[in-house]
Parts: C-alpha cells; sequence; structure tokens
C-alpha cells in the first residue's frame, strides 16, 4: 500500500480543510471495525498525524451495500467506503472482501482501491497496513483472528456456546466474546442508534483495537448482548413452528410470510443445528413491498457447499430486482420486488438442487 500524495483544491490552503467521509457497512461489526482501524493506522494515507483532531473529526457514516449499488449516496473524491460493493463513482479509498465485489479478471485497479477475499475486511486492512509498516502486536493478532471468526463465520461448537447462548458469569470475557458484545450493539436495528453509537465510539481517541477501547466499555455493550441473548430464544421458540427443511435442496426454509407475529433476533447457526443434515438456510422477510433474503451455509459442515452464495444473490438480485444483492462465498443477502418473491425462492432451491 502507498502513501497517497493528496492534490488539494486551489480553494483549500492545507488538507486539513480537504472534507472527507468514511462510508462504512452500518448494522455490521466488521463495517464499524474497518472504520476503526482506517483512522487508527491509515492516517499516512490521509497525510495526517496519527491521533490527531483532523482524523477524529472525520464523519463516519453506515450505509447498506444496496444504496451504494444504487448509487442512493452522494459520494465525492474524498470518500472512503468500507466493506461495501464499490462506488459508481470515484473516491478517494475503497476496500472490500465480498466475493460478489471482485473485480473483472484481469483489471487493474485505481490507486487505493482494493479487493481482496477475506474472512474479515478489518482483518484484510490490517494486512494493508502491515504492508506499509505496522508491526502487528498480540493486541492486534488478538483482534485479526477473533474478527475473523465472526464475519467469516469459523465458529467450532464451543464458540456457538459461548457467543450465543447465555453464560453463567461473564468475567474476564475473552476476546472473541468481547467482539460479540461490540457487534450486538448494531443489532438492534435502530438506524438511529447505531448511527449515535457510530458517532460516539468514533469520534474520540481511539485504542488499539475496537475489543480494547474503554470509551466502548463505558456504553455498557453487555446490556445489548443479553438482550440479544433474549431476541434470540424467543426466535428459535417462533422458529420451530413454521420453518420447513426442503431435502431435495438441502435447504432450510424461513419464510417470515406465514407468521403473523414475529418475535426476537434471527439466530443464522439454529437451522443447522435443528436440521443435522441441512446444506443452506435461507430466509425470507417482507417490508414495505421490499423482501429481502438471506442466505447461508453450514458452517459446521463446510464441505455441503457447492456453489458460491454471494455470486447467487447478486445473480437474483439482478434477475428479480434492482441488483442490490451479493456477498461471501459461504453468505449473502438481497432484496427484490415483492411481487417476485415465490418465484425467486423457486430459482434458489431449484440452483441448489441442480448444485447438490
Amino acid at each position: 500500500m502507498e502513501e497517497k500524495k493528496i492534490k488539494v483544491d486551489q480553494k483549500e490552503k492545507s488538507v486539513k480543510k480537504v472534507k472527507f467521509r468514511i462510508i462504512t457497512h452500518g448494522n455490521c461489526a466488521d463495517g464499524f471495525c474497518s472504520a476503526y482501524i482506517f483512522k487508527k493506522y491509515f492516517y499516512k494515507v490521509l497525510g495526517l498525524k496519527k491521533d490527531s483532531k483532523e482524523i477524529i473529526d472525520i464523519p463516519v457514516i453506515g450505509a447498506g451495500p444496496q444504496e451504494i449499488q444504487g448509487d442512493k449516496i452522494e459520494l465525492t473524491k474524498y470518500d472512503i467506503v468500507l466493506d461495501l460493493p464499490r462506488p459508481k463513482r470515484d473516491v478517494f479509498f475503497w476496500c472490500d472482501h465480498h466475493s460478489s465485489n471482485k473485480p473483472d479478471e484481469g483489471e487493474v485497479l485505481p490507486e487505493n482501491y482494493y479487493w481482496k477475499i477475506h474472512p474479515s475486511n478489518a482483518s484484510l486492512m490490517l494486512d494493508l497496513a502491515k504492508e506499509n509498516g505496522l508491526k502487528i502486536t498480540k493486541e492486534l493478532s488478538e483482534f485479526k483472528k477473533v474478527s475473523e471468526i465472526m464475519d467469516g463465520a469459523l465458529y467450532s461448537k464451543k464458540d456457538i456456546n459461548t457467543c450465543f447462548y447465555p453464560l453463567k458469569s461473564y468475567d474476564n470475557p475473552s476476546p472473541l466474546l468481547r467482539i460479540h458484545l461490540l457487534g450486538d450493539m448494531f443489532h438492534t436495528r435502530d438506524h438511529n442508534l447505531n448511527g449515535v453509537i457510530f458517532k460516539t465510539m468514533l469520534n474520540n481517541k481511539l485504542a488499539k483495537t475496537p475489543i480494547d477501547s474503554k470509551e466502548i466499555e463505558k456504553l455498557n455493550p453487555l446490556m445489548f448482548h443479553l438482550s440479544q441473548l433474549e431476541g434470540l430464544k424467543q426466535w428459535r421458540e417462533v422458529f420451530d413452528t413454521y420453518v420447513y427443511f426442503d431435502k431435495d435442496s438441502k435447504c432450510v426454509v424461513q419464510d417470515d410470510r406465514k407468521v403473523k407475529r414475529k418475535k426476537g433476533v434471527f439466530d443464522r447457526f439454529y437451522p443447522y443445528i435443528k436440521f443435522k443434515s441441512s446444506a443452506y438456510n435461507l430466509s425470507v422477510r417482507e417490508d414495505d413491498k421490499i423482501t429481502k433474503m438471506g442466505i447461508g451455509s453450514n458452517i459446521f459442515h463446510r464441505e455441503r457447499l457447492k456453489i458460491d452464495i454471494g455470486k447467487l444473490c447478486s445473480d437474483v438480485a439482478k434477475k428479480f430486482g434492482d441488483g442490490a444483492g451479493g456477498g461471501h462465498r459461504e453468505v449473502g443477502g438481497l432484496a427484490i420486488d415483492s411481487r417476485n418473491t415465490d418465484e425467486a425462492i423457486e430459482f434458489i432451491l431449484s440452483f441448489m438442487k441442480e448444485n447438490n
């Protein structure tokens, strides 16, 4: 990663007046951590000093992939886009790790554009920083490992019990549990609250890693985690009443249109515990004439994964919607017009069946 020489407009007498913004994946721990790592370790790219006020004051905006794909955010040449699809407009810096955002074969990316399949975008960014001279300390190495486990779904069964079910004690939480406590602060689906949390935690002097931050501890992340665990429990109880397993596709189908009242928070790993022979999970929920779908793969039997889910999500979004979809090889999401929901479900299940 080379340091970029910033060309300042004639009206701007110093780099300090350049209006940088960080646009990162909202409602997502990896998106938050990517913004954190950029602010903490990428100051040289901006021509600024480490932990300077100029770095601290850079605003951070949480956004969804569909907002970037649909060009719904007016981006500028000074924007920094992290853990999101490649913008259609030129920006100052872009870094992503999702398989669905892979550049064209043989394409040479512009300066300060980075893409690589990786379990975690924040971890990928630390690799880039290492290439530019950053020493990976024990704390950073520990953070890299747990960020990859969390965003890449590289959990063991013991990890699942630790992070998704209640514990007797939360004294001295492990690094993996600490990053979960952090991530659960963004799973409220309250856009305004997430924005305030992003601003509160990222517009202060930053610790070496997000999981070592005293500022974050002040917000009592354990409270959010315990609420999340109760929501997961409620969801599992309702889930058992309407979910079904499609044997031909080896897919567990959770269609929220089949229940009048939904409760709790989606547990993306429970379907594989309940249906041990499953390979995939498809969740469907309708919201204001838009259907959002999530597709995942069985983390306990990765050998059953025969397709690129991120690409499938992208293809389905283009076929039945406006193209808002993508993700990793192992997991992805999409949004389509609700009128096409049944046809899209049939298409997905057929594709899985054909590739089993």
